[in-house]
């Protein structure tokens, strides 16, 4: 019962990924942008993702500054929580994962980072490619290929742009950079 529940669980979440890349094209649907503050929107993700981080410590810092993001939540969501998975799949057993948002000029710029994974400099661009699978990681973690193409298409919609730091000894860290917000909290 619990493989069947656990494959069926599987199958939801690989369809919703394929329904919500093919509802990522910006001509077939309108962001609801609002401001939302950053800790509520991560702590959202963290809520999301319990499971999967069960086994690690999380740390979060969110400076002053970085107290609003303009974002549709339940887009951006979707990339926060695709990147914040692959941490905890490819990272070392039981390490630390890494939440930051800071602000930089007019963009809220949002990083995840784990221990333990590496993505070289030539596959940085790949791993965003629908259906990629880096040859090193496939059977590491279960996966399709999908999520890190959807968390792209998402943050990209935001008018935003996210980048992979990797180093062989640090580990890996994905960084979001969208537009801040000067509105007030809604």
């Amino acid at each position: 019962m619990d493989l069947i529940n656990r494959e069926a669980t599987r199958l939801s979440q690989l369809t919703t990924r394929l329904l919500h890349t093919s509802r990522l094209d910006p001509s077939q649907f309108v962001l609801r942008e609002r401001a939302i503050d950053a800790r509520t929107l991560i702590e959202g993700v963290l809520d999301e993702c319990a499971v999967q981080l069960k086994s690690r410590d999380v740390d979060v810092s969110i400076v002053p500054e970085a107290a609003k993001v303009r974002c549709d939540p339940q887009i951006l969501n979707l990339a926060l929580v695709q990147i914040l998975d692959n941490a905890a799949k490819y990272g070392f057993q039981d390490s630390l994962v890494r939440i930051s948002a800071d602000c930089s000029r007019s963009q809220a710029v949002l990083r995840i980072h784990n221990q333990g994974s590496y993505i070289p400099p030539m596959e940085r661009n790949k791993v965003f490619t629908r259906f990629y699978r880096s040859p090193s990681m496939e059977h590491r973690a279960p996966g399709t290929g999908l999520g890190l193409s959807v968390a792209k298409k998402a943050v990209e919609a935001h008018g935003g742009k996210i980048s992979i730091e990797s180093d062989v000894q640090t580990g890996t860290t994905f960084v979001i950079a969208i537009p801040a917000s000067t509105e007030k909290l809604t």
